[in-house]
């Protein structure tokens, strides 16, 4: 089920049952809520009812699904990382049960943030007729244009260039720039939001400076990458955090290379790597293009980085712009 079926949903009739699944929390909270909005009419003590799924017994499950709603249409049921095995008893209880009409039940999964191609969840939603609904991080171009309206709706005006700034700078996560962009509405005395505006109230963390800098060395972007080391050791970052991000980006590719050569999907690849899903699928066009050897004596020239770094009196900032360069010259004559 797409994300523009549970929309068209909220305004034409809800479904039994959703399974929310994706690695962007913050959606799932925000239609959450709009679920909530549609059907609760303030009784939300006697028309709501919230379970962690770990610890939910097919009883109680049947007691939320047997009670009437008081003041709503429908009484509304959450349930936070449901295991969707067979074995666990309320979700055995959904599929041999399924949900009466005078209820809707919401199973959302968080940790993990399953995909919709996990075995357990297509399984779920077969025995029970679920909605599955995933809730992938926005792409470049469609965070930018949410932050560009998160800021009209408030009334404030920002250029598609310092949004896409804004998200650069923020860790890479909805709930990060979501939380920064309030910091903004509240604190900007003019309507309209700008990069200086950002620079001034907007710190970046040396969090995700590391994930510019990862996301810099995989796309290839040697420049970039040697500007972001040098704000991070200007933010007095540790020079073998700073080497751990280059050696992220390289395991991270090398893993998405080896599980696609073994046919795996790329929910299957994060889940093995412990990789974000999203991630793994961004980086799969680079590493289409690079060989498992390649990515190997990437890792190598790391691995002597981070010997160096801790044994020698070297400058460390010249030995990881040393890194830098050097895995790419490598990829430059290994890419395939």
């Amino acid at each position: 089920m797409s994300l523009q079926q549970l929309k068209k949903d909220l305004s034409e009739g809800l479904a039994p049952l959703y399974l929310f699944v994706g690695e962007e929390d913050y959606f799932k909270r925000h239609y959450l809520n709009l679920i909530k909005n549609k059907l609760l009419s303030g009784f939300e003590e006697f028309d709501l009812s919230v379970f962690d799924g770990k610890k939910l017994s097919a009883a109680e499950l049947q007691d939320a699904l047997d009670a009437l709603p008081l003041s709503a249409e429908k009484r509304l049921i959450i349930i936070y990382d449901l295991p969707l095995a067979k074995s666990n008893e309320a979700a055995s209880f959904l599929s041999k049960n399924g949900v009466p009409d005078t209820a809707c039940v919401v199973v959302s999964e968080e940790q993990p943030p399953l995909s919709d191609t996990a075995a357990e969840v297509k399984r779920f939603a077969s025995d029970t007729g679920a909605a599955v609904v995933r809730f992938d991080p926005l792409s470049g171009a469609e965070q930018t244009d949410w932050t560009v309206r998160y800021f009209a709706a408030a009334g404030k005006k920002i250029e598609r260039a310092d949004a896409e700034y804004l998200a650069s700078v923020c860790l890479p996560s909805q709930n990060a720039v979501k939380n920064e962009c309030d910091k903004l509405i509240s604190r900007a005395e003019k309507p309209v939001i700008t990069r200086e505006l950002i620079d001034e109230m907007v710190a970046p963390t040396a969090d995700a400076k590391g994930w510019q800098l990862s996301e810099a060395v995989v796309f290839g972007r040697t420049a970039e990458a040697l500007k972001i080391v040098s704000d991070l050791f200007t933010m007095k970052t540790d020079e073998n955090v700073v080497a751990a991000a280059v050696y992220r980006a390289y395991c991270d590719l090398a893993a998405v290379v080896a599980g696609a050569a073994s046919g795996k999907s790329t929910y299957d690849i994060a889940a093995a790597s412990g990789m974000k899903e999203f991630v793994c699928r961004k980086y799969l066009p680079v590493a289409k293009k690079l060989s498992l050897k390649t990515l190997s004596a990437c890792v190598e020239e790391c691995l002597k980085c981070d010997v160096d770094l801790k044994s020698t009196p070297a400058d460390k900032r010249a030995r990881v712009e040393e890194l830098i360069i050097k895995t790419a010259e490598i990829r430059k004559n290994g890419s395939r």
